[in-house]
């Protein structure tokens, strides 16, 4: 098989493939003989010679456009592979000729890839990361969080309730003379002024006293609804029975002692800073590469195509649905546990895709600089990895049963020309680690109370070497699924806690 690419304008590629007439006579005696299985009234399965079939299936040019498709269909991915091609779109075929028994056979075809775009410089990235120290503001703002989840309650008298009250309430909603459930029940506890409700259900609990009753109607928030479903008038018959004012706890050592079973309060904040440290210095890494891929995506020169764009945003949703389908969540369980409406939803999804975009193409731009490529040792690799994934295995199997399910993993990738796609994610994954080794880094002068967490990122570990590991997803590969978080902050490790002594 021969191939040629043209380079043509607005990002497309033209790329000529010539079968020899070999394959070509190899498809048509194939197409011959799948249409001679059909039963042919005076021969047996098989046994119809090849004028009788012209007549009954309208002609030899039936057969010969099924081996032009079928030549074309194993052709195309090898030959888009031979060239490390990755097409954006469908490729335009324009109008294909069909074969001639005997002839090689070309065919062209167009299709668009991304544009390889160059940065404004390749010299070392500088990015500033905090220090891995736990300041006194984050220790603080720590402890604050910590505290939250002890609050303390003081009855209110002689005054209305107010926004920061926190009313005990009995409650029933309707919809339509139902009750919901969810929103009803006796001696419910409401916060005012959190925004967890509409305005308009909210100002009918403010200013009132303790043994008001109340009856009115009021519609959810319109953004809270799934698109096309309209906002619902729900009924409320309520009593208000206490007012309250929530604070929190003193931190004194007796308070520590008792709640939180530390020696003290020095002691609590002690642990803290080692724990914050710890969970600091486990975080660093990925926030630095995250930092210095974002540095790099600033100096990428050009605008980057709608359709690498609408590409990265095809795999977020994927990705992101894939994950609620795991978890067994609704869409709109998911929206209300990030705290997004649908519209703000698709406005972020859309900004990582941008964000993602551009900096995978500036690790590409990177990688075609300093002349980064994937061996096949590379990419085998990637394979094996996939497989003990799949198995349960921290690391890949040396044995020669996984070395002979990853060769064949790679046939199947490169007969469907996905090949690319590994080598284009190894390539990231060598710009990225360069990028990290040369990265030029100082502290950050004013580091926030918790470390940034990193989205939309296209850094080439998470995105293109992980389609390795899901070639082997037949073989029972799954991504990791986020761990829960549990209602309370985790606390500091206990183990420098005194041993009580028996008396």
């Amino acid at each position: 098989m021969e191939t040629e690419v043209k380079q043509l304008e607005e990002g497309k590629v033209e790329l000529a493939v010539t079968v020899p007439a070999a394959d070509v006579d190899a498809a048509i005696d194939a197409a011959y003989k799948e249409a001679g299985k059909a039963r042919i009234k005076g021969f047996r399965p098989g046994k119809a010679p090849r004028h009788v079939l012209d007549n009954v299936y309208g002609g030899a040019e039936y057969f010969a456009a099924k081996a032009a498709d079928a030549v074309i269909k194993d052709s195309l991915p090898l030959a888009v592979d031979s060239h490390d091609l990755i097409p954006l779109d469908r490729p335009d075929f324009g109008d294909p000729e069909l074969v001639q028994a005997g002839d090689d056979y070309h065919y062209v075809l167009q299709f668009s890839i991304a544009p390889e775009l160059e940065l404004s410089s390749y010299d070392p990235v500088e990015i500033e990361l905090p220090s891995a120290a736990a300041s006194d503001a984050e220790v603080q703002a720590r402890i604050d969080t910590m505290l939250s989840y002890y609050p303390e309650y003081d009855p209110v008298e002689g005054r209305a309730s107010a926004t920061g009250d926190v009313l005990t309430i009995d409650m029933e909603v309707t919809q339509d003379g139902e009750r919901i459930d969810d929103l009803s029940g006796e001696s419910l506890p409401y916060q005012l002024g959190i925004n967890s409700m509409p305005e308009e259900f909210e100002k009918h609990f403010t200013g009132i006293q303790p043994g008001t009753p109340l009856s009115f109607d009021f519609s959810l928030n319109p953004e809270n609804m799934a698109e096309g479903v309209e906002a619902p008038t729900l009924h409320v018959e309520a009593t208000l029975l206490k007012i309250t004012t929530k604070r929190l706890p003193e931190l004194t050592d007796a308070w520590v002692q008792k709640t939180l079973e530390y020696e003290g309060v020095e002691h609590f904040r002690t642990l803290l800073a080692e724990s914050i440290k710890a969970q600091k210095e486990a975080e660093l890494p990925r926030l630095k590469a995250h930092r210095v891929t974002e540095a790099l995506a600033s100096r990428l020169q050009g605008d980057v195509p709608i359709a690498v764009v609408n590409d990265y945003e095809q795999d977020l949703y994927r990705d992101i649905f894939t994950n609620m389908q795991k978890q067994n969540t609704s869409l709109e369980a998911y929206l209300a546990s990030i705290g997004m409406t649908p519209q703000t939803f698709r406005e972020d999804v859309t900004h990582q895709a941008q964000a993602g975009a551009r900096q995978a193409l500036a690790l590409d731009a990177w990688a075609r600089h300093y002349n980064l490529t994937a061996t096949d040792d590379e990419i085998a690799a990637e394979f094996k990895k996939g497989i003990a994934k799949a198995d349960g295995q921290q690391e890949p199997n040396e044995a020669a049963e996984d070395a002979e399910r990853a060769e064949l993993l790679i046939e199947e990738w490169r007969s469907s020309g996905r090949l690319s796609e590994i080598r284009q994610g190894i390539r990231r994954v060598k710009a990225s680690e360069q990028l990290i080794e040369q990265a030029i880094v100082s502290e950050e002068k004013a580091a926030p109370p918790e470390l940034e967490v990193a989205t939309g990122s296209a850094s080439a570990d998470s995105e293109g070497v992980a389609v390795a590991e899901s070639a082997v997803a037949d073989d029972g590969a799954t991504e990791a699924e986020q761990s829960s978080k549990s209602d309370k902050p985790d606390q500091p490790d206990k183990s420098n806690k005194p041993e009580e002594t028996e008396e």
